[in-house]
């Protein structure tokens, strides 16, 4: 459903496909301007697929992860799993403060509307997270979209998916 909001506000088909980590190189990774992760569980990745995922940000892919209806478990295992990707000093998880560009990257939003962290990676911000639940609300934008959380998490996300693309199409596979 996000991506059916971004192709309308975009004027352009976009499309999404599962991978499997373990199976996937980073070229695969790569076709795609953003991966997701998502879950109730704490993830767990085999080491091909942590050097696999730490590959993929550090050419410049960018992680999306969400905690679904905002499962500790999940916050807690994705925590632990940036901590080992990642293990440099200064490369942890931050709140986003209000000066951060994903508040405006199409809304005008700020940080009290809902709780982003991030990763940056050079730059820029590479891993996007969300100790809360969107997907939930994503998958009621067809149904249910005048309800006041899904018009928040569509904004939150096509924020999201705005910051993360520039706004740049990928290219036509």
């Amino acid at each position: 459903n996000l991506v059916d909001l971004i192709s309308a506000g975009w004027k352009h088909t976009l499309t999404w496909q599962t991978t499997d980590p373990d199976q996937a190189s980073v070229e695969d990774l790569l076709l795609a301007p953003i991966a997701y992760l998502n879950g109730h569980d704490a993830p767990v990745l085999t080491a091909r697929a942590k050097e696999t995922l730490r590959a993929f940000i550090d050419q410049g892919g960018f992680l999306i992860a969400e905690a679904c209806c905002g499962d500790e478990r999940f916050d807690r295992g994705f925590r632990a799993l940036i901590r080992e990707l990642f293990p440099e000093a200064g490369m942890e998880l931050r709140p986003f403060d209000d000066s951060h560009a994903v508040w405006r990257a199409y809304h005008t939003l700020s940080p009290d509307i809902h709780p982003l962290w991030g990763l940056e990676r050079g730059c820029r911000t590479s891993v996007i997270y969300t100790p809360k639940d969107l997907s939930c609300y994503w998958n009621q934008m067809a149904s249910n979209p005048a309800h006041a959380s899904v018009i928040k998490a569509a904004r939150i996300g096509r924020n999201i998916i705005d910051y993360a693309t520039g706004r740049e199409l990928p290219a036509d596979m």
